[in-house]
């Protein structure tokens, strides 16, 4: 207790100096990594933090010195171990948000500070909504500069995996999704980053992270028809046939369908090569329940636009059914798409050939 105490203390007492300040820096996080089996020390140290307001010293250090970029990683780093220890209501860590959002945007993009200052943000955006929406509401200068490094190919992979993975944070929050598509063409600088990435297994995390904030941009209608425009149907298909072998993507890549499907005048486009991305994408990951749940949601939406498309995968639908018998939501959402498929007639003759069709409906 007496040791942080008393770091807190020399901050304050040392604000215009940034020597004194990055060792106190330093000193603080080596003490804030605690022992975590040791609960009443960690809990005294804890409590310290909270009630002194050690953040809110760090935030005005770090404001104070927003142009030594030594200050700043390990500052950025600093905040991203704080923010993970600190009760999610805690207010200085919306002042955190904002001042990262800021600061970040005159560090190095290839820069170590860079990579801190996105894992801080991450890591306080991850906390709440509300810290979301504050990094969302920060303004197009604070996400400029996170934007920029998605497309930028000299970064590294981590870098921009890391970018991405902050924005498919933040557009989980269906407010802030609102605030950042009013601000910036989110979408357009997704499907960039995406177009540039190497087609390797290590490329599939990021991938991952691009579907899922196309995903999340998709559960807000008004983005649809310029999701569509832009080629962001291409971009998903593309993703669930390059890595047919991940299932993170492949799950990523299902959902933005099937959020992208819920509009029903682009139904009939997305059918032009989605029923069969969607197909492929549940044989690929057959025992993952997951995938199975969100490509039959975007299938059972589609099912009455274009009936023949299901044809060739009557067998896939309904052999996902007995694999996951136990899933209350698969055998609902199965026997409905059976059901609408049958009023077409190609449909309902294939099915009659299946012997699967009427054990399922049994």
């Amino acid at each position: 207790r007496g040791g942080l105490e008393l770091l807190h203390t020399f901050i304050w007492d040392n604000m215009k100096n940034g020597q004194v300040l990055l060792a106190l820096f330093q000193a603080l996080w080596a003490l804030s990594v605690f022992d975590e089996r040791d609960k009443e020390c960690t809990n005294i140290a804890l409590d310290v933090i909270h009630e002194r307001r050690v953040l809110e010293g760090v935030l005005f250090a770090m404001q104070t010195h927003d142009m030594s970029m030594s200050i700043q990683e390990t500052g950025f780093d600093l905040l991203g171990r704080l923010a993970e220890l600190m009760p999610p209501d805690t207010n200085e860590l919306k002042d955190a948000v904002v001042l990262v959002a800021n600061n970040i945007g005159e560090v190095e993009p290839k820069s170590k500070a860079f990579v801190f200052g996105l894992e801080a943000l991450i890591s306080v955006c991850q906390l709440s909504d509300d810290n979301k929406l504050e990094f969302a509401k920060a303004g197009r200068d604070c996400h400029a500069s996170i934007r920029r490094v998605l497309k930028n190919e000299s970064a590294s992979l981590e870098t921009r995996e890391l970018a991405c993975r902050l924005l498919w944070c933040v557009t989980s929050d269906r407010a802030s999704v609102s605030a950042l598509s009013s601000e910036c063409p989110l979408t357009k600088d997704i499907i960039a980053a995406m177009q540039i990435l190497p087609h390797r297994k290590s490329s599939a995390p990021m991938y991952e992270c691009a579907c899922g904030t196309l995903a999340n941009l998709a559960l807000h209608p008004p983005n649809h028809r310029k999701m569509i425009e832009l080629g962001v149907l291409t971009i998903l298909y593309e993703a669930i046939y390059l890595y047919e072998y991940s299932e993170e993507v492949q799950l990523a890549s299902c959902t933005a369908i099937a959020n992208l499907s819920a509009t029903q005048h682009i139904r009939s486009v997305v059918c032009q090569g989605g029923v069969d991305a969607l197909l492929l994408s549940m044989k690929s990951a057959p025992n993952n329940p997951d995938v199975q749940c969100e490509a039959l949601r975007a299938l059972h939406i589609l099912c009455e636009t274009s009936p023949p498309a299901f044809v060739s995968g009557l067998d896939c639908i309904i052999a996902s059914f007995f694999r996951h018998s136990e899933i209350k939501y698969i055998n609902q959402v199965t026997c409905s798409i059976l059901a609408k498929l049958s009023s077409n007639e190609q449909c309902r003759k294939s099915m009659v050939m299946l012997s699967g069709t009427f054990d399922c409906l049994a």
